[in-house]
């Protein structure tokens, strides 16, 4: 069958190359039949080869027929003609007596719709049905009938039209009316996985899922949200290696402790929930096959993975098939939470009007435990389909004897610098030092090691306070891991307020939003409001009183100063001699003013004169 091209130079325009190459298949010729010696006798259908086993009957009767019979004789007594019976024969010795040559011959169909019809329906099948509108067959031959008739040309009738749809290739048609990403998904061969991993722990695959659960907090048994799983499997055994449970958002806290959980052995796990089960998965692994999420594309995880030989693979985009071991494993989980109180159920047709916030009951480590007897104890312990009825504990244990090869794997590759190995997968966040310690989320964390770094200030820029990195485990907040630089070693610094216990960061937030909500409601905002007036007319009132008090003060400062008293300049007093002068001044025309006059009379009179 001819490959038709995979893009589309314009849509709809019918003298692009794609319409050229698409009317040319369309209309061309159908396909032979392959020639009589390649087909094959279970192809034909049980009546065709009853047909052809009656023919080779009468054939092998015409040649074990005596010499006196007759060809009509032998035509009459088979119910059939003599050229019938002649045609039988030389088709039979024609093809050197294979029986094959007797079946009935496909039919060829031919053309019955008139040339320009034929183009109409070419060109409305590719422009209109072969486009992401997907629109139906029904309305398709709609349009067809509605332009043959404006053409004055006989309308086809959906039989006809039909059959031209059935000539397109499928994987093309779903290309056109569906995406690319559903004819890749649809047509692609599925392969056998992933072959490489002979032995356990060469592959691991690493995925995340909402759960299908809510969850409560452990202090009030409220509703807190859904929770979030991150896990891993082994490609090898299919045995779980790992999990992480919690109500953040896929991210690289999710995966950094889901990918710790993996590697570590699960004995101090099992034992703090108080779970006897054979866990052996532990060691660092070959390849860690993760998607394209944001996740996983992490700087800080790509470094820490190889600085323990771990090599770090995406995933194709948008492609259906890879990773298929964990898209299993993490659906198989959901089915499993999907028997508990408080599911949320695969979608909301089947939730119905199912209360997934009243029936919640469980928190996040119960939830933990949980999965830890489903992943430990039934998973790991039930027949699996695709390890040919082997359980995975098994299928584990057997490829630490033995590999593909068999040779004798050994141990796996144990974390040597543990407690390093740990804190590095832990989120990170930068935080200056100060004499109350390190301050985040409402708390405080302290302790002795920290006084050599309080106001420490950046190298480049002294006013600046200096950021050290910080790791913080989400499931515990009790402590913060603080890296000392000058002793190149991790400091664990406790929480200052030692009343709270054992909690995790979500737990944390939901608590000190319930209590901002609780004392918010408590807030009498009238009473407020009420005293805030008060405070409002004392301080106008005040400020009224201190304006008319600082005016009073300066009136009085101005008359003081600016009265008529001060402005006249004092005088000695007249003497004879000098109203001798005067009153020449008097006869040269120069007028005595009032300002010399009236000290002159004041001091003239002598007012003190009794007191002294």
């Amino acid at each position: 069958m001819a490959t038709l091209p995979s893009t589309r130079t314009q849509s709809g325009s019918e003298e692009s190359e794609e319409f050229k190459m698409f009317r040319e298949f369309i209309l061309g010729d159908e396909p032979t039949p392959p020639p009589i010696n390649e087909r094959s006798a279970l192809a034909a259908s049980d009546a065709d080869w009853e047909t052809a086993q009656r023919k080779l009957k009468v054939i092998r009767a015409f040649f074990e027929a005596e010499d006196t019979a007759s060809v009509a004789d032998i035509a009459k007594k088979n119910e059939i003609g003599t050229s019938t019976l002649y045609r039988w024969v030389g088709t039979y010795l024609s093809s050197d007596g294979d029986g094959l040559s007797l079946l009935r011959k496909p039919r060829r169909p031919g053309r019955r719709l008139h040339p320009a019809v034929l183009e109409v329906c070419v060109r409305l099948i590719f422009v209109r049905y072969l486009a992401l509108e997907r629109i139906p067959v029904s309305l398709l031959i709609l349009e067809i009938q509605d332009e043959c008739i404006s053409k004055k040309l006989p309308a086809p009738c959906r039989t006809a039209v039909d059959k031209l749809i059935h000539r397109i290739p499928p994987e093309y048609l779903t290309k056109k009316r569906m995406g690319p990403r559903a004819a890749r998904n649809g047509f692609k061969p599925v392969g056998a996985g992933y072959t490489e991993a002979d032995q356990p722990y060469r592959i691991v695959e690493i995925d995340s899922t909402p759960g299908d659960v809510k969850l409560v907090d452990p202090v009030n048994r409220e509703e807190i949200g859904r929770a979030s799983i991150t896990a891993g499997v082994d490609v090898f055994s299919r045995m779980g290696a790992g999990f992480f449970v919690s109500l953040e958002n896929p991210g690289y806290l999710t995966t950094g402790l889901c990918l710790t959980h993996i590697i570590l052995p699960k004995g101090p796990w099992l034992l703090e929930r108080g779970l006897d089960y054979d866990w052996p998965c532990e060691g660092e692994m070959d390849w860690v096959h993760v998607d394209s999420g944001g996740e996983f594309v992490n700087k800080n995880l790509q470094r820490v993975c190889e600085r323990r030989g771990i090599t770090l693979q995406h995933r194709r985009l948008k492609t259906e098939g890879d990773g298929g071991h964990i898209e299993s494993f993490l659906k198989t989980i959901n089915l499993k939470l999907q028997t508990l109180a408080g599911s949320t159920f695969s979608n909301p047709q089947a939730k119905g009007d199912y209360p997934s916030d009243k029936y919640a009951h469980m928190t996040v480590r119960e939830l933990e435990t949980f999965l830890g007897h489903f992943i430990a104890g039934e998973y790991a312990n039930k027949p699996h389909s695709g390890l040919n009825g082997q359980t995975p504990l098994a299928k584990f244990r057997e490829g630490l004897v033995t590999s593909s090869k068999g040779l004798p794997v050994g141990n796996l590759r144990k974390v040597g610098a543990r407690d390093s190995f740990c804190i590095e997968l832990l989120p990170m966040i930068e935080k200056s030092v100060t004499r109350n310690g390190i301050k985040w989320v409402g708390l405080k964390w302290n302790c002795e090691e920290l006084r050599v770094w309080i106001d420490s200030r950046e190298p480049s820029n002294i006013r600046k306070p200096r950021k050290f990195r910080v790791h913080y485990d989400p499931r515990d907040i009790r402590f913060l891991y603080f890296y000392d630089e000058r002793r190149d070693t991790y400091v664990q610094v406790p929480l200052v307020d030692r009343s709270i216990g054992p909690m995790s960061l979500l737990e944390w937030k939901a608590i000190r939003k319930r209590r901002s909500i609780k004392f918010r409601a408590e807030e009498d905002r009238a009473t407020a409001a009420r005293a805030r007036d008060g405070m409002r007319a004392i301080s106008n009132e005040a400020k009224n009183l201190t304006m008319k008090t600082r005016r009073s003060i300066a009136r009085k400062r101005d008359n003081a100063t600016n009265n008529i008293h001060t402005q006249l300049t004092p005088q000695q007093k007249v003497s004879d001699a000098s109203s001798g002068r005067v009153a020449r001044a008097e006869s040269a025309g120069e007028a005595r003013t009032p300002k010399a006059e009236i000290p002159t009379a004041w001091m003239a009179s002598q007012p003190f004169t009794d007191l002294e």
